[in-house]
């Protein structure tokens, strides 16, 4: 007989040892401290036991009916999923610990709270509190306790029917929740970087809805109401692609369990910060986030090559589809694309299917990356890291663009590009020429420099 698991057990026989279910840290507790709120506290003080001494505690997540953790109330033990037991000490010290140091933001905080000495290790509930849920507990006092020891539950025995029967949430929520419990996290500095910037875009959002009253209801819906970047993205792309047969709703489940991909999380991030870098029109996070077509265009396509990669070609095609209406950008969902990418304007860009995008690329708008013919196969183009590709560049074929090159404005390029040299003309020929190109020291793809060829291009009048 196989020993029954904690989570598979709604009560125990111990029960009446333990206090009631009380609230420690709020979905939105630590982001309200952090952006200075009146009276906010990073975790709820007045729930910790009041006296202190050695015990076992629970720590647990409270879902609602409706799935939508801010609505959750009073706390129904039948909604309370169990996902972790520990003993120390000192209980009371212990859940402070957690409170104080950010534990369920694994383990780390953004950049501006610098008083905190973050652990080492993976968080406990960093992406469960980002769902929306709050993160509870309940104690027992053990006098004879000495040491300590933990150990973690944290369930993957979990299926998503058993458990979206118990808490009604929709299939996406769930399987969203549950990869995000089963996937390693991302490395110490990444999750950092990714809530710095969300916290960046939050109070940029915040600010403006100051400023700006007509803006409040629009910039509350799309940012203040989500507890992290994924789900304000995959809210925002949603509403933006959703059509009269092709529902925001689906789209919003579509976005939030691809998400659940540590790595397209971090490529949004990444994405993010490039076209702030690199574009001096880009005058926040929150503007590229809500506002920039490219970037929006982009994060989508990395969905859908997702889907694609997945087996879901029908429904990856009717996104890819969905993305060249509403953006005007047309990029085949099998075309792979890396980090950091900035789509400058965007209008007009055509990527086809067997291309190739390496990372911190800036491409401008009316770019093609194009086959030659009817021939199919390996046909279009590869582009290498850093490289920049000029306005209305067109690129023809299974040709590779090498790392940092510069591709100018309006150039048919049709052969090989070494890296870091430039390509420039109507057929495209190198700057310095063809035996001994000019180098460019610089990553172009970073210094969005369109013009220092110009000096030694000899052939260029007006």
């Amino acid at each position: 007989m196989s020993r029954l698991k904690r989570e598979d057990c709604k009560r125990t026989k111990h029960d009446r040892e333990f206090s009631k279910w009380e609230i420690l840290i709020g979905p939105s507790d630590w982001e309200e401290y952090l952006l200075g709120k009146e009276g906010a506290e990073r975790y709820r003080v007045h729930n910790l036991p009041k006296n202190s001494g050695p015990g076992v505690y629970e720590l647990g997540i409270a879902v609602s009916r409706t799935g939508l953790g801010r609505e959750i109330g009073k706390l129904d033990p039948e909604r309370i999923v169990v996902v972790y037991l520990g003993q120390a000490d000192n209980v009371r010290t212990r859940l402070q610990h957690y409170g104080r140091t950010g534990a369920h933001l694994g383990n780390s905080c953004p950049p501006q709270c610098k008083t905190v000495i973050p652990q080492k290790g993976p968080g406990l509930f960093e992406e469960i509190l980002s769902r929306g849920y709050p993160i509870i507990f309940r104690w027992a006092p053990d006098p004879n306790l000495k040491g300590e020891k933990k150990s973690s539950i944290f369930n993957s025995s979990f299926t998503i029917a058993r458990l979206q029967s118990e808490t009604e949430m929709p299939a996406g929520e769930i399987r969203y929740l549950l990869q995000q419990a089963s996937l390693e996290t991302a490395t110490e500095e990444e999750s950092k970087e990714d809530a710095w910037v969300w916290m960046r875009i939050k109070a940029e959002a915040k600010r403006d809805a100051e400023s700006e009253p007509a803006l409040a209801s629009y910039l509350y819906s799309t940012i203040l109401s989500h507890p992290s970047l994924e789900r304000s993205l995959s809210f925002h792309l949603g509403n933006k692609l959703c059509s009269s047969t092709l529902l925001s709703t689906l789209l919003y489940d579509l976005f939030l369990n691809a998400f659940s991909d540590p790595s397209l999380c971090s490529a949004v991030v990444a994405d993010l910060r490039a076209a702030h870098e690199r574009d001096p029109a880009c005058v926040s996070f929150s503007h590229c986030l809500l506002n920039y077509k490219g970037f929006l265009a982009c994060q989508a396509h990395r969905v859908s090559h997702k889907l694609w990669t997945q087996s879901r070609r029908p429904l990856a095609l009717a996104l890819h589809s969905r993305i060249a209406d509403v953006f005007a950008v047309d990029i085949h969902p099998a075309a792979k694309i890396g980090k950091g990418i900035l789509f400058d304007h965007a209008t007009g860009v055509v990527v086809g299917e067997t291309a190739v995008i390496g990372n911190n690329v800036s491409i401008l708008h009316h770019v093609t990356l194009g086959g030659t013919g009817k021939v199919g196969g390996d046909r279009h183009p590869k582009i290498g890291d850093g490289v920049l590709i000029g306005a209305g560049a067109t690129i023809l074929g299974n040709v590779k663009i090498g790392d940092g090159a510069k591709i100018g404005a309006g150039s048919v390029v049709l052969i090989d590009v070494p890296a870091r040299t430039t390509a420039v003309g109507n057929p495209a020929r190198l700057v310095g020429g063809k035996e001994r190109p000019s180098k460019l020291e610089d990553v172009p793809g970073e210094s969005m420099d369109h013009t220092s060829f110009i000096s030694e291009w000899s052939d260029y009048i007006i």
